[in-house]
């Protein structure tokens, strides 16, 4: 209901925002044709229309007022029921920063949206007075918007896959990112790297930043330069094709076209973008729903020691989620105080086991069931951009028979 309620009301402020330009254009054109024996009652009527639509803009600065405050409510609100799944998560699947990023990426994309929608709806208005005065000839603003939109989409497609053509090319450095080294900070004082990260940079600044074929980023500014102008070109070029067919034409007919053909070329350029707005909140909606999917999702039961049972699992499924990795369901029990391991090569699913165990792989058929607590020293998987050499060598200078030792040992030699 509020959604609808701001659709409607942004329409009805941005129609009367267009139609104090056409009063304002048409009280021009009363006054021209006025003369000293003509009633001034038109251009008079016009004039006090014109100014009580002069009322608009403060309402429209009160009503943009009001919209910002209900965004913020409705993103304090999102914020509140997120922190409270996040709070009450037993092992959350991301950081909170990415959970805050999503809901006001979700609050900003949804008001983009109505943005858009209203805008769209508004500039029928201006639709009609330009198809009204110069037929199909209103077409040609909206064609220029389009064929620029498409050349600078493709354009900018193109650099983007060149760059990352570029960046897979580069040789791998693991020391090259600095954000990386600060994220794992403590992985590398636990495990004493720090002579392989000694003298690490900032990101690509050993090898320089990648600049693209000079065609590319000609085309790249033409279509910026030309966008900043789309408008103005998109209303000459209606106006000439218009004029070399008609027989007349008047100032106040021109500036009307003018301000109805801008107002439209815009209104284009920004309905193009509307795809991309709807796919950002798609996004987020989907990571969102993510994130309360895994929160209510159920794990492996948890009770107090009774027994002497450790580990109870009976025809026990644990999965990631829907259509990703999942165990084949598992019947075992384990005694308190037994000694096990869990034997199998790399991505059998030793790993997900425990995880399973632990409570933190959802549990999507059968039961299972952990008795007493648990103390779980896990293994921290950290594969850097870099050849399989380095990573297993962290810096260190390559000693063959102790390197292949390490791989015996990693059970590594079959991959």
């Amino acid at each position: 209901m509020t959604m609808t309620f701001i659709l409607a009301v942004s329409t009805l402020i941005q129609l009367a925002v267009h139609a104090r330009r056409l009063v304002f254009i048409a009280l021009l054109d009363a006054v021209s044709r006025s003369g000293k024996d003509q009633s001034m009652l038109e251009p008079g009527a016009l004039f006090v229309v014109w100014q009580l639509l002069a009322l608009t803009e403060p309402i429209r600065e009160y009503f943009t007022k009001i919209k910002k405050s209900l965004s913020r409510r409705r993103q304090a609100r999102l914020y509140g029921k997120m922190l409270s799944v996040y709070a009450a998560s037993r092992d959350p699947p991301c950081g909170f920063w990415q959970v805050e990023h999503s809901v006001e990426g979700l609050v900003s994309g949804v008001s983009h949206a109505l943005f858009i929608v209203s805008t769209s709806l508004a500039e029928a208005l201006n639709a009609w007075v330009a198809a009204r005065k110069i037929g199909w000839h209103a077409l040609v603003p909206a064609a220029i918007a389009l064929v620029h939109a498409l050349l600078s989409r493709v354009v900018g497609r193109q650099i983007k896959r060149l760059r990352k053509r570029d960046l897979v090319g580069r040789p791998p450095n693991f020391r090259e990112s600095f954000s990386d080294m600060l994220s794992n900070i403590r992985t590398i004082k636990s495990y004493a790297w720090e002579d392989a990260f000694r003298g690490v940079l900032w990101p690509s600044l050993d090898q320089g930043e990648y600049t693209p074929p000079m065609v590319w980023r000609a085309l790249q500014f033409g279509l910026s330069l030309l966008g900043s102008a789309t408008a103005e070109i998109s209303a000459a070029l209606a106006i000439t094709s218009y004029i070399n067919v008609a027989e007349t034409i008047t100032y106040t007919d021109v500036a009307l076209l003018t301000e109805s053909i801008q107002s439209l070329t815009t209104c284009t350029t920004t309905v193009v973008t509307m795809g991309k707005a709807i796919e950002d909140v798609r996004k987020k909606l989907r990571f969102l729903q993510r994130f309360i999917d895994h929160e209510s999702a159920k794990y492996i039961e948890r009770a107090p020691t009774a027994g002497g049972t450790a580990v109870d699992l009976d025809e026990s499924i644990f999965s990631w989620g829907d259509n990703s990795y999942s165990l084949a369901p598992i019947t075992l029990q384990i005694k308190a105080g037994d000694f096990v391991t869990v034997v199998g090569r790399i991505g059998s699913g030793k790993t997900s086991f425990l995880s399973a165990i632990c409570g933190e792989m959802p549990l999507t058929g059968g039961q299972g069931c952990v008795y007493g607590r648990i103390g779980y020293v896990q293994q921290k998987p950290w594969i850097m951009n870099d050849t399989f050499r380095e990573n297993v060598l962290m810096g260190t200078d390559f000693d063959e028979a102790y390197f292949w030792r390490v791989v015996d040992a990693c059970a590594l030699a079959a991959d």
